[in-house]
């Protein structure tokens, strides 16, 4: 996992944690977007985005369902992720 993966999950795990509900893809991405865009960073492209929650998916830092109607999943972060993004918060 490099840095901008890094940036990328954190935004993720912080639009989780604030929205404490399961989150589909395309909000969840759109959310970290913003928040990237706010911090003025770079936003995420599809691809990037995908490729950093199938790491932090991997890691265990979300819990994920899949979608009730369609395709796709849901995300929520869960315990490990919680604390996950505390310690990329200290840096």
């Amino acid at each position: 996992m490099n840095n901008r993966d890094r940036e990328i999950i954190l935004a993720a795990l912080q639009v989780a944690h604030s929205e404490m509900r399961p989150l589909a893809e395309a909000p969840l991405h759109a959310r970290l977007n913003e928040r990237l865009q706010a911090a003025g960073k770079l936003t995420a492209g599809l691809t990037e985005f995908e490729l950093a929650l199938r790491a932090a998916e991997i890691e265990g830092w979300f819990t994920t369902t899949p979608a009730k109607y369609g395709s796709g999943k849901r995300w929520a972060i869960n315990d490990a992720g919680e604390i996950a993004r505390q310690e990329m918060e200290r840096g």
